[in-house]
């Protein structure tokens, strides 16, 4: 009885360590964002110290006022509350989901000034790949997926690869380099000493250069 009690306090206080980890986690995540969000949209006024406080609720789970003080400070221009509000729509964070309501005010974000918000342009790339809140338009989900990347957002950059892996374009540079490969080995005479392996070489190094002109061309 006794060691089945022990068991049972060593996972509570595991989860309660992990959800301590978690917290902290969360909690420099939104500092940080806290931090930039002072340099978007307005600067450092009225609609900043707005945001910080949208930040602060988020923190406290108080998601209904987080969401509330974001559309305030959205609907005055400032970029990052644009974002957060989109975001809020598309997870009901404090508001009832409406992915309409999340594209357009992503749509915003990733639109603002000339640079636009990263994490927006991420999310309306993949509104726009899974037709949420509006139609499906791959193009379009490239094209916002490919800006947030420039801007060193590290999901969009998977999303674009993932997204290219399988893009027709893709395939037949890779197969026309794999081709030239070939042949160009072939004349070398290395095809009928190593047939097999000369074919995977130039599959691979095939498929990798392929890619490359892709990303080159998008």
């Amino acid at each position: 009885m006794s060691d089945d009690l022990e068991d049972e306090d060593v996972d509570a206080a595991e989860q309660a360590k992990e959800a301590l980890k978690q917290f902290d986690e969360a909690s420099k995540r939104l500092e940080a964002n806290m931090a930039a969000m002072r340099n978007k949209g307005s600067g450092i006024n009225a609609d900043g110290e707005v945001v910080e406080e949208a930040i602060k609720c988020m923190l406290e789970k108080d998601f209904q006022k987080a969401a509330s003080l974001f559309q305030q400070a959205a609907e005055q221009g400032h970029m990052g509350a644009q974002s957060m509000i989109g975001e809020c729509y598309a997870e009901g964070n404090g508001v009832e989901q409406d992915w309409g309501k999340a594209r357009y005010w992503c749509a915003k974000a990733a639109k603002h000034d000339k640079q636009g918000d990263a994490a927006a342009q991420n999310y309306l790339g993949y509104m726009y790949y899974n037709g949420y809140g509006g139609i499906t338009n791959k193009t379009k989900a490239k094209y916002w997926f490919s800006k947030a990347a420039k801007q060193g957002n590290a999901s969009a950059e998977r999303n674009l690869s993932n997204l290219s892996f399988g893009d027709p374009l893709k395939v037949v540079y890779s197969i026309i380099v794999m081709i030239a490969l070939w042949v160009i080995m072939g004349l070398f005479e290395a095809y009928e000493e190593n047939g097999f392996l000369v074919v995977l070489i130039c599959a691979i190094v095939g498929w990798i250069i392929g890619g490359v002109i892709r990303k080159r061309l998008l």
